[in-house]
């Protein structure tokens, strides 16, 4: 997904690579108004690059990075570029606030996020003395933390990586493009971005490494043995942990700071302040059975960490697909019909139920979908993850715009650009799960609304119960206690 997301900030209704993406005029001009005139700028990518006139600049080696925080951008350019000016060395810096805003954000690659500027030194002596002008010139600033760089001594925001300076790509058997640098006898090898500092085996880092990084191995907070990573993203990872003090299975979600969980057009929200509001939204259901325990929320390193007890289950997504749960191939077999009608039937009551339960004690969930609804498949129980979005209704807070824009695709109603949040878009959400569980086509419906009645319509002339279709009409139609009652009057199985 890191691949495609940047497919889809350009434009709203096509993909477009970032290349596309129409910059303002803040960082041109104030690149324009730093730099001498005969310097050379163009645009390309999401960059703006900046050349000497009479510069050479080689293949490859050391090259500097400088992380920033939006707001501090401009700043960022008045005191880094100065330093390249007068190096006379080669930079590029991301060409729109918006640009920026992506490279800093959960959508980023985990490779290439977080870089603001990047600056070719032409040889080692002048990396070394170039970095630590820099350095000097933003000891008080902060960035995000570039996950493929080693960071300069005590820095906040400088860090660097060898690699290629220019862009050298060879075509893989597949016709996907890899770039690659030159090794010690010639030929290519890749230039990978990985998420984490690694030198080529020839290269010797020619800078002390940094004391601060993050100690490998051992408990995380003195108590937790982290077993796997169940996903990554530039905002932080997912993990599966055993609690050493209870010996109890948990699933530990990250935060990196300075990176954001959503962009949008006005503003972005901060992933740190994401956890800790979906850790106050957890503590408020943390008496109803549908979700996880909380553990702990708790700072290690620059990190921050929500600790969860681990729940059973695989994401309703998931379970749908199996050939034994799938219907619509198989609707003119009755006893097919007869067993994915009581499945549904088992699965909208505890939805429902969850839902009402939720509402209660004054929580909407917001972002409510297949992936964030598991099933033991075994006993057929319910549970609820993934509460970032989640709104505690007397608690409003900055977080109000985040909540009604964070959602799965299909699965909130035409209304949700509300200004907040309403307990109906629960209901909505639950009608679209079960009628996923038919058919999962409901991230299409944004652009032909009138294509879900269609496909009810269809699958009611080809034997589905009709009980089926009036509890997904009414819960898409927000009448959840009809629904429920619908439900309970059914028995699918006689």
């Amino acid at each position: 997904m890191e691949d495609l997301a940047g497919f889809t900030f350009t434009d709203r209704h096509f993909f477009e690579p970032l290349s596309c993406f129409p910059v303002s005029a803040e960082y041109p001009d104030l690149l324009k108004e730093l730099i001498p005139r005969d310097w050379r700028v163009g645009r390309f990518d999401v960059w703006l690059s900046a050349h000497p006139p009479a510069a050479s600049m080689p293949d490859q080696g050391f090259k500097i990075h400088v992380s920033t925080q939006t707001r501090n951008a401009a700043e960022t350019m008045r005191r880094v570029i100065p330093e390249c000016v007068r190096a006379e060395t080669s930079f590029k810096v991301a060409a729109d606030p918006l640009l920026l805003r992506f490279l800093n954000s959960k959508r980023a690659g985990r490779g290439s996020g977080a870089k603001f500027m990047t600056i070719y030194p032409r040889t080692q002596a002048a990396f070394q003395e170039l970095i630590e002008a820099i350095h000097r010139a933003t000891s008080d600033l902060e960035g995000p933390y570039i996950l493929s760089d080693q960071r300069y001594r005590d820095s906040r925001s400088v860090f660097y990586r060898y690699g290629g300076f220019r862009s050298i790509r060879t075509v893989l058997v597949d016709g996907r493009h890899s770039t690659v640098i030159a090794g010690p006898g010639g030929e290519f090898v890749p230039d990978e971005r990985l998420p984490y500092f690694q030198l080529p085996d020839w290269v010797r880092d020619p800078l002390a490494p940094s004391s601060a990084a993050a100690e490998e191995g051992g408990l995380l907070h003195d108590r937790y043995d982290v077993q796997e990573a169940l996903a990554f993203s530039n905002s932080g990872g997912v993990y599966r942990a055993v609690d050493t003090a209870t010996g109890q299975m948990v699933v530990i979600k990250e935060a990196r700071p300075h990176i954001d969980a959503w962009v949008g057009r006005e503003f972005a929200v901060n992933a740190v302040k994401v956890l800790h509001r979906e850790h106050n939204v957890l503590r408020r259901l943390q008496h109803l059975s549908w979700v996880p325990d909380v553990v702990e929320l708790f700072h290690e390193w620059e990190h921050t960490f929500l600790v969860i007890g681990f729940v059973e289950g695989e994401p309703l997504a998931q379970y749908r697909a199996r050939d034994d749960i799938i219907l619509i191939p198989y609707m003119h077999v009755p006893e097919r019909v007869s067993q994915f009608s009581v499945l549904l039937r088992t699965v909208a009551l505890q939805l429902i139920d969850a839902v009402e339960a939720v509402h209660r004690v004054g929580v909407v969930l917001g972002d409510l979908s297949p992936n964030n609804v598991l099933i033991n498949p075994d006993t057929l129980e319910l549970r609820l993850i993934d509460f970032e979005s989640a709104r505690i209704e007397d608690q409003p807070d900055e977080l109000e715009e985040f909540s009604t824009q964070w959602f799965t695709q299909g699965f909130r109603r035409a209304q949700a650009h509300a200004a907040t949040l309403d307990p109906a878009d629960d209901y909505f959400a639950v009608g679209r799960i079960l009628f996923n569980l038919l058919l999962p086509v409901q991230t299409m419906f944004d652009f032909e609304p009138a294509a879900g009645e269609r496909f009810l319509g269809a699958f009611a002339e080809a034997g589905l119960p009709p009980q089926v279709r009036r509890i997904i009409e009414l819960l898409m139609e927000c009448r959840a206690d009809e629904a429920k009652g619908v439900i309970e009057s059914w028995n699918p199985a006689a």
